[in-house]
């Protein structure tokens, strides 16, 4: 069993985590508690993807070979005279 709960942060309380604690004590079973927020989100997904979009259009795509050695590429990124 997996149990979910969602709260208003400021309805966490010490009696709520003890509460929790109480009905799963025996239960070996994950239990989530999620946040609830009622702020407005940091970001406009909508403008995201835009702002996506205007960066393909203005940057040609360039394809990297599958068999490029990743650690190469950043350790010349960091050579020593590079920072």
């Amino acid at each position: 069993m997996e149990a979910t709960f969602v709260i208003e942060s400021d309805e966490l309380k010490q009696e709520v985590i003890a509460k929790l604690d109480e009905l799963f004590a025996l239960n070996d079973q994950p239990v989530t508690v999620t946040f609830r927020q009622n702020d407005k989100p940091r970001y406009d997904p909508q403008d995201m993807l835009r702002r996506m979009q205007a960066l393909r259009e203005k940057f040609e795509a360039h394809h990297i070979s599958p068999d490029i050695d990743i650690n190469e590429v950043i350790d010349s990124m960091y050579w020593e005279g590079n920072h």
